[in-house]
């Protein structure tokens, strides 16, 4: 039936829609400052950060937080890929921050195994305190989204990095998107920056047309790119007369 409503050219461009569609659970765009981790502008520290997990370094040899990760199964050439990024993260003793952590995350329910995964995605864990920053972050997270304590070991597992923004930013974007109507199911965008990404793709969504109920049904339309993604395919909408939901 809708071949017989569509022109030729519509439907081409609608084929082409369909076809650059993308999963509904896509990678997360990261912020400009989130890209630019704090490792990469300490180059003064990256050289002798390497050298304390090198792999003509013997074993026994190894910094004892290094040794620990290794056998919980996070590769060296890993470790050393992270402390390349985060130079800080070859400093962080293993008593006082990794152990801890890695007890923590147990302690949640998370795998040992998944456990490797989520350090090399968001290292910066291992810098936090778990009494002060981890614990008052989840409880924030509780409060504000109303998430059942069942599921943090899986949000740890799929979106580590938003147990590292304080009770502020998350406050914050919560009421931001709160307002908009948003009171679940986006999880994987609270660590997007209010100012450089939500805001600018709330004010194009405006610009389209759709009723505020797609946003609201479909609130993973803000992990996509707005240069890369959203504008191309509204603009390619525009070009083919054709309008599909925004979940599409």
């Amino acid at each position: 039936m809708t071949d017989m409503l569509l022109s030729g050219v519509q439907l081409h461009c609608l084929q082409r829609l369909c076809a650059s569609r993308e999963s509904k659970t896509p990678p997360l765009e990261l912020d400009p400052d989130q890209k630019k981790l704090p490792g990469l502008v300490i180059d003064s520290m990256r050289p002798k950060a390497l050298a304390r997990v090198i792999e003509s370094v013997p074993v026994e040899d190894l910094p004892p937080q290094v040794i620990y990760l290794v056998e919980l199964g996070l590769e060296l050439e890993k470790i050393q890929e992270i402390i390349s990024r985060f130079p800080r993260f070859a400093y962080h003793i293993l008593e006082g921050k990794v152990k801890p952590l890695v007890e923590f995350l147990v302690e949640l329910g998370v795998p040992k195994s998944g456990i490797p995964n989520i350090l090399y995605r968001r290292p910066q864990l291992c810098g936090i305190s778990v009494s002060k920053n981890l614990i008052p972050a989840m409880k924030c997270l509780e409060d504000e989204l109303g998430i059942d304590k069942q599921k943090w070991s899986k949000l740890m597992l799929w979106f580590p990095a938003m147990f590292t923004h304080s009770r502020r930013k998350i406050n914050s974007t919560v009421s931001f998107l709160t307002e908009m109507g948003i009171s679940k199911g986006w999880p994987q965008i609270l660590t997007l920056s209010i100012e450089s990404n939500l805001r600018p793709k709330w004010e194009f969504f405006l610009s389209m047309g759709y009723p505020r109920s797609e946003l609201v049904n479909f609130p993973t339309y803000f992990s996509y790119s707005l240069e890369g993604r959203i504008k191309p395919r509204y603009a390619l909408m525009e070009f083919c007369g054709v309008r599909l939901p925004l979940n599409h």
